[in-house]
């Protein structure tokens, strides 16, 4: 069975964590980027550079050297090849790319099947969406004929996973040696969903072959990802640039960790979480946080409010599961309202927001952006905890006239 994977997208998390473990255990990996521009100086370099960072505060230098790197426009008869001739694929990028991601998978699909391919294929799911692979299920079945789907069916695997390594953006010094480079943590696995797997796979050492996954990725970006994201926006607009600078703020920090336990709670009940599974040492979590071992920018953390302030996304899934079961989400929230004060010029989600809030008030951007209507009860009562804390936090003053 042959040891190729391709990657669909080259990013921070696929060059500098996916593609790292499956490189460093001998396994060919295809990076896939929509832009020719982007794809010509990845190739033509060669090589691009990893700083891996350890929790003691040491960083070691990777030299990534030994993969392809493919157009998906330009270059799409040499991609869909390459996918049809791999062991595994990986989506690893934004959900503003899954509705083309999915029709070059179903394209994939029926190259495999016209000829006559029967090693399994497993597509890892590497992105921070809740349920993408019944997601990407239906989307590629759309796109196939009865008989292709059925091949679908047999020979491919939907396989969600766990991306928990930090993967940014190096400093400016570094990147003027090497445009390309990212700046990690040294998480060593992935875990992946062991039920997904179809038979006849060989394992790469670095997965963990998990259980409840689909749960595990609820948590992760209905707790995990939300508190991350509350520092993003809290910090923000309590004038912090960093993630660090963020965790070292008192009333920062706190809001972040009760906006965490209101999710936890919701998410726990829902999911048949233990506490023992929900719980993790709070006093090193922050600490780790507060280092700043791998300088994280909120701006990076934050980007695209568009998605993350989205229904089923990080704030208002545990926000309206909270209050399904009878509690309020007081402190998510007030987070998703820093979120609506979120800017970066070079962030076209933040410009669209922004413009909306100015051109048609606050409100309409929170049902827009958020979803909700303000007619259904639990919708409403979030709709109003919201626009009341992106109120309080307003520089309204009533006196001034």
């Amino acid at each position: 069975m042959n040891r190729d994977v391709v990657l669909i997208g080259a990013g921070k998390i696929a060059r500098g964590y996916v593609g790292q473990l499956f490189s460093a255990e001998g396994w060919r990996v295809t990076y896939v980027h929509h832009r020719m521009e982007f794809v010509r100086g990845l190739r033509n370099r060669g090589y691009y550079t990893l700083y891996q960072h350890d929790h003691d505060g040491g960083c070691k230098t990777l030299r990534m050297e030994g993969y392809d790197v493919l157009c998906s426009v330009e270059e799409r008869e040499a991609y869909l090849d390459a996918l049809a001739r791999a062991q595994y694929a990986g989506v690893v990028t934004f959900p503003g790319a899954f509705d083309g991601i999915a029709a070059d998978l179903a394209a994939a699909v029926r190259l495999r099947m016209e000829r006559g391919v029967e090693e399994p294929l497993a597509i890892l799911l590497c992105v921070n969406t809740v349920d993408p692979a019944e997601f990407f299920y239906n989307r590629i079945s759309e796109y196939l004929d009865e008989s292709a789907r059925a091949y679908f069916d047999r020979h491919v695997g939907l396989v969600e996973t766990l991306v928990t390594r930090l993967c940014s953006t190096p400093s400016p010094e570094q990147l003027l040696e090497d445009p390309y480079a990212v700046s990690t943590s040294d998480t060593p696995i992935l875990e992946v969903d062991r039920e997904a797997f179809l038979p006849g796979h060989s394992y790469p050492e670095f997965f963990l072959l998990g259980e409840n996954v689909p749960g595990k990725l609820v948590k992760k970006i209905w707790c995990g990802n939300l508190e991350h994201c509350c520092l993003a926006y809290y910090g923000q607009y309590f004038g912090h640039g960093y993630v660090h600078e963020a965790a070292r703020d008192p009333y920062v920090r706190r809001c972040t960790y009760y906006a965490g336990q209101e999710a936890n709670r919701a998410v726990a009940a829902a999911y048949g979480f233990s506490p023992e599974e929900m719980a993790f040492d709070v006093p090193a979590k922050w600490q780790r946080s507060m280092k700043g071992l791998v300088p994280d920018p909120l701006t990076r953390v934050g980007a695209d409010p568009v998605r993350k302030l989205g229904k089923n996304d990080r704030f208002i899934g545990p926000a309206l599961l909270s209050l399904q079961q009878g509690n309020l989400p007081v402190f998510i929230a007030k987070g998703a309202a820093c979120g609506f004060y979120f800017h970066n010029p070079e962030d076209a989600g933040a410009r669209t927001v922004q413009a909306h809030i100015q051109e048609r008030g606050i409100g309409s951007a929170i049902q827009t952006f958020c979803g909700l209507d303000p007619a259904h009860p639990q919708e409403g009562l979030l709709y109003q905890l919201i626009l009341s804390a992106y109120e309080e936090l307003s520089q309204f003053d009533p006196a001034a006239g």
